[in-house]
């Protein structure tokens, strides 16, 4: 019964991971639904639950297949905060205020 359990879990890993391949755009984002436009909220909630998987032990973020998704998305991350980032610069100085506020 283990070995069918650990048969229908591997099974598991490889459609979940496929499916989140192919739901993340090549920006690294995910939308909300398939077809749809990035989101910084969806694409954040993905990585942390991944992140939660890897702290629990359930995954490694040395298998190839997770580390692509990681790896894009965190990029995908890392451009929306950069972007949130410089449109906060110009709106400060169009309307005042400044960035300890």
């Amino acid at each position: 019964a283990i070995l069918f359990e650990l048969n229908r879990l591997g099974n598991e890993k490889r459609t979940t991971i496929q499916k989140l391949k192919e739901r993340q755009l090549p920006n690294g984002g995910f939308p909300w639904i398939s077809g749809g436009k990035d989101n910084v909220y969806i694409t954040q909630l993905i990585l942390e639950n991944i992140g939660h998987l890897i702290h629990l032990g359930a995954m490694s973020m040395n298998d190839a297949d997770w580390s692509d998704i990681i790896s894009s998305g965190l990029k995908y991350m890392d451009e929306s905060v950069n972007e949130r980032y410089q449109k906060l610069k110009i709106d400060i100085k169009k309307y005042g205020g400044n960035l300890q506020d």
